[in-house]
């Protein structure tokens, strides 16, 4: 957990008033830089929490003394841990994303590391609110924060995350997470919390994924995209450099990775290296990094939030990339327009529009407002949406899109509770969690799919549990593409979520 100013602090003064022993040697030398008079070192207080957080040297001093201290907290551990017994990985601090944080996890054997977008809060009062943005407009934040903690050449474990419910975009989820998870390698994501539920139907509250259809959804495309890899991982790397004894002496070991340095991991593998020692590596690329991304620590997790003052031109970086041939020449990032493509032009961010692509053989889709210009992927053209969402299409039979006999269609928009009641237009502020039946969100789109098999395929709604509902119209071109408009709004029974697309 983020280090807080403990009520009883009487309790740290031995270890704080021997590491400033160590570090002044005399009362006198440490009076000069913290500018009061102590006759000796029992006269030495506890610092407060404005000092801990001064951009001066009692900062610097501060942040040094809880390092220490939570080093040695994690070698306790670890040594404990393995007298029992236990010979597995170890790791801790799997929410600060401040750069002392990143620096003091330089030799664990994993780094873990969790964030939200959307967390709820009770700023209101007693009622509950939570932010209604796009987890896309501030440039993927939740998921660059989680990056920016990861150690180049060691796992990476999202221990939690998520888009909380009732935010109206949690149809993202699995774009904006799992996709870049499997573009950067990562090791392992753990949706928060209970995606698998036994018992009976209820109502949805947050972090209780398991009651929510759109994060159910999000679930079964997080399968394909991450464990099975669908999105390829990064082939370049760029390696940003901390010098973690120049992070402490310029103050900015509270800050978090440069904004404009973790945007990179939109575009191509990105990870920390803390006072590297190793050369760079094929199709790597150093750059110095430092702070510039001001780190909001709340009760359960922090978010790191780009400051408008620390700029930095991504679009450089990028010329730089294609010269040296790290990057494709057609990439159509434009980091001042808000657009992101990633180097294996499977990923394509658009930040001020709310929209993510998708298109990979196995998996292509959209997350987008309702209304978004038609867009054509490799094998699938999706146009005339009318409720904001995510449409995907994913081979099941691990085929290419273009080849698979059987594939399922995803239309993920929003769901709440019956009766739920806000307190605002906005929804942001809630004051009655409402009761089940949970309503989904309608909505129309329509597809077109190029496929080898298209005078074989047939479309199916699905029900939750996978089971076919009723057929779908297919029009069928040529024996090489299908086409369907589907309207949930016009479901007897109510809405789908998935449709099957089988060739019989």
């Amino acid at each position: 957990m983020a280090w807080r100013y403990p009520k009883n602090a009487h309790y740290m003064l031995p270890t704080w008033r021997e590491f400033l022993k160590q570090r002044y040697r005399t009362p006198d030398a440490y009076g000069k830089v913290w500018k009061r008079t102590v006759k000796s070192w029992n006269d030495v207080p506890i610092f407060t929490q404005e000092e801990a957080t001064a951009r001066d040297r009692r900062g610097e001093d501060i942040a040094r003394y809880k390092t220490g201290l939570d080093l040695r907290m994690y070698a306790w551990y670890v040594k404990e841990l393995r007298k029992m017994g236990y010979p597995g990985i170890v790791t801790n601090f799997d929410m600060g994303q401040n750069l002392r944080y990143i620096a003091l996890r330089k030799d664990f054997q994993a780094v873990g590391m969790h964030s939200y977008h959307g967390h709820p809060s009770t700023e209101s009062g007693t009622e509950q609110t939570i932010d209604q943005s796009s987890s896309l407009a501030n440039a993927n934040g939740m998921f660059r924060g989680i990056n920016s903690a990861r150690i180049t050449g060691k796992p990476l474990l999202i221990t939690e995350y998520g888009i909380v419910f009732w935010n109206q975009y949690r149809y993202e989820q699995a774009f904006s997470t799992a996709a870049y998870a499997a573009f950067q390698d990562h090791s392992a994501t753990t949706v928060h919390s209970q995606s698998v539920t036994i018992l009976p139907e209820a109502k949805i509250r947050p972090f209780g994924c398991g009651n929510d259809p759109i994060i159910r959804a999000s679930e079964f495309l997080t399968a394909y995209l991450f464990r099975r890899g669908d999105v390829k991982v990064a082939g370049t790397h760029i390696r940003l450099d901390l010098d973690s004894e120049k992070m402490f002496r310029s103050f900015t070991a509270l800050d978090g990775i440069h904004h404009g340095h973790s945007r990179l991991c939109l575009l191509t593998g990105v990870s920390c290296a803390v006072d590297p020692d190793f050369p760079v590596r094929k199709n790597e690329f150093a750059l110095s990094t430092a702070g510039g991304a001001s780190v909001i620590t709340r009760p359960g997790y922090t978010m790191a939030v780009d400051r408008p003052d620390a700029p930095f031109d991504i679009d450089t970086i990028l010329r730089e990339l294609k010269k040296q041939n790290l990057f494709p020449k057609n990439n159509r990032t434009n980091a001042i327009a808000g657009i992101f493509e990633n180097s294996n032009n499977e990923l394509y961010l658009d930040v001020r529009k709310h929209f993510l692509s998708v298109d990979t053989p196995k998996l292509q889709g959209i997350c987008a407002e309702a209304g978004t210009s038609p867009v054509r992927l490799k094998d699938l053209t999706i146009s005339d949406l009318t409720t904001r969402g995510n449409v995907a299409l994913v081979s099941i039979d691990n085929r290419k899109l273009s080849d698979s006999q059987r594939m399922v269609l995803v239309y993920a928009t929003n769901a709440l509770n019956t009766g739920m009641v806000f307190l605002s237009k906005d929804m942001r502020i809630l004051k009655d969690h409402g009761r089940t039946p949970v309503l989904v969100e309608t909505g129309s789109f329509r597809f077109r799919l190029a496929n080898r098999n298209a005078e074989k395929l047939h479309l199916y709604a699905l029900a939750t549990d996978g089971s076919r509902r009723f057929e779908i119209p297919l029009k069928k071109k040529g024996g090489k593409e299908v086409e369907a408009a589907i309207d949930t709004a016009t479901f007897r029974d109510g809405p789908s979520l998935y449709f099957e697309l089988v060739a019989e």
